[in-house]
């Protein structure tokens, strides 16, 4: 297993993947983060976005929400809000929810629906990409 790497994905409901993994690609602040496997501890923060992950089978994209990946020596370990494979999307809702978001953010809204109307934006735009 020298350039493999245990990946564990956690929401706050479930498992929601658990596999061998090759590489994994994260978004970030700074942008996309490959990690190939894992020689020290480090913690990063996750951006919504998309994930792409590699493994024996091929590779697979998510739509993945905010939260952190902890890196260790025994693997990788990502807690997330939210995550969801790209063929599970169903693109006609998404779209629905970007256009009903947009439509909300042109109110006037208070600072907390302001900012929960943006991570919905983000929210469906991200697995809008996520399936493109």
């Amino acid at each position: 297993m020298a350039n493999k790497f245990n990946l564990t994905i956690l929401t706050p409901e479930r498992i929601f993947f658990q596999y061998v993994a090759e590489q994994i690609i994260i978004p970030t602040k700074n942008g996309a983060l490959g990690v190939l496997h894992s020689y020290m501890n480090s913690i990063t923060l996750i951006q919504e976005g998309i994930m792409q992950v590699t493994t024996a089978t091929g590779v697979r994209k998510a739509a993945i929400g905010a939260g952190f990946m902890e890196s260790t020596r025994d693997g990788i370990e990502l807690y997330v809000n939210n995550i969801e494979w790209a063929e599970d999307i169903d693109v006609v809702r998404s779209e629905q929810a970007l256009q009903r978001a947009e439509a909300r953010l042109k109110q006037h809204l208070s600072h907390n629906d302001d900012l929960l109307t943006k991570a919905a934006i983000a929210r469906a735009t991200a697995r809008l990409k996520a399936v493109k």
